[in-house]
């Protein structure tokens, strides 16, 4: 199973955010991390939208919270975003300007850098700007935390239906995470639905000593387990608009002997990025 490189410790950490599967992420001019639930997946792919918040002290974990399945599914997925996952300081809203950062994102030396996160608008895929097919990507808004690559596979790409070996692009972020650190003051992390009215989800305290573990995955039910493997990438592609003629690609992990087969993730089902300060279209239910 691939480690998980974290880069604050537990005790600088207030909430740690996890981020998987078939998922955008677009940080837009008012600093918000805005992940795009893919809410058109091949139904027979049995994808829904999975969050869940663990409570961790003194090295133990204690499941605090999770999203109903029902809720998980397109269809009330739907109806219910936008959804806001904010720092209230005690106005009881999410602010109007974020605070995100992206670690070290020019520097693909670190294991831990958000460079390796996949982004189709980047060298390693397109290299061009490319749109957003409206209607499709649900935003979970982020309003505060350091993003960086938590754990990553190498992979190779090619263009879809062509004969061609595959092409090394180095290593891929297979999950994404994100620390929000300990600040003075009375703080809470809080997840709210939107429509067809505000509703808060959850609220815990930011506290000394605690770390709230918050996973956000949008994947099938056999993400996690082992079995024969089913590459989800080409549903990515349900989301963008490409210009006429621009290829489509499937990227895979480099076949490291058989034990991959059974790993986390293989092949990709992972949150990638769109390099785009007007974030994702405006959503409307």
């Amino acid at each position: 199973m691939p480690k998980l490189n974290i880069v604050h410790s537990d005790a600088d950490t207030g909430a740690r955010i996890y981020l998987d599967g078939l998922l955008i992420l677009c940080f837009n001019a008012k600093n918000v991390c805005q992940a795009g639930i893919h809410t058109t997946v091949d139904p027979d792919l049995n994808h829904r939208l999975k969050i869940e918040v663990s409570k961790k002290q003194n090295g133990q974990k204690e499941f605090k919270w999770a999203l109903p399945e029902d809720k998980g599914q397109y269809s009330n997925v739907r109806q219910e975003a936008p959804y806001w996952l904010y720092v209230d300081t005690g106005v009881g809203k999410p602010p109007a300007e974020g605070a995100t950062e992206r670690f070290e994102p020019n520097d693909s030396g670190d294991e831990r850098s958000f460079a390796h996160v996949l982004n189709f608008q980047g060298e390693r895929l397109h290299n061009k700007n490319l749109g957003f097919v409206s209607g499709v990507l649900a935003p979970i808004n982020i309003t505060h935390g350091l993003f960086y690559t938590a754990s990553s596979h190498q992979a190779n790409r090619k263009v879809t239906g062509a004969s061609a070996n595959p092409e090394d692009i180095g290593l891929i972020a297979d999950k994404i995470a994100a620390d929000i650190k300990h600040e003075g003051g009375k703080r809470y992390i809080v997840l709210e639905q939107r429509n067809p009215r505000p509703v808060e989800l959850f609220r815990y305290e930011l506290e000394a000593g605690v770390v709230y573990e918050i996973t956000i995955q949008n994947a099938p039910e056999a993400h996690h387990s082992t079995g024969q493997p089913h590459n989800h990438f080409p549903e990515f592609y349900k989301a963008l608009s490409l210009p006429s003629g621009e290829p489509r690609f499937i990227v895979d992990l480099v076949d490291q002997g058989p034990s991959l087969a059974s790993q986390p993730n293989f092949p990709p089902c992972d949150g990638a990025e769109m390099s785009r300060p007007d974030g994702l279209p405006e959503w409307i239910p």
